[in-house]
């Protein structure tokens, strides 16, 4: 047993009130506004292969064909970027979301250009 982790609850409440407020259609919106940009974008650029499907939520996967993803990932990490990524199977996985913006986006896809 142990005790009860009330600030994380108080959290969730008050995250929960703030999305509300947003209104789930609108960040909705938002998050695919911002895959359809990081979508587009990237495959512009050779080598970059998305392996989500079309019909899908905000997260965008990719890999660059030759290349290896934990590196460019450690790339990517040491520059300033504003959009959280992680790495699967040697894939890039990305996940905009509300407090992302479409700078956001450009500024990412432009260390990736560098990165790769």
């Amino acid at each position: 047993y142990s005790t009860s982790a009330y600030d994380a609850k108080l959290g969730l409440v008050e995250s929960i009130k703030y999305l509300r407020k947003v209104g789930i259609e609108k960040i909705h919106e938002h998050n695919m506004a911002l895959n359809k940009i990081l979508s587009q974008e990237l495959e512009s650029i050779k080598g970059v292969n998305i392996i989500t499907p079309q019909d899908r939520g905000s997260i965008v996967t990719f890999y660059i064909k030759g290349k290896d993803s934990k590196n460019v990932a450690e790339k990517l990490r040491k520059e300033k970027r504003p959009v959280e990524l992680s790495i699967r199977l040697n894939m890039i996985r990305l996940s905009p979301h509300l407090y992302n913006t479409e700078e956001d986006i450009l500024q990412f896809l432009e260390g990736l250009k560098k990165a790769i």
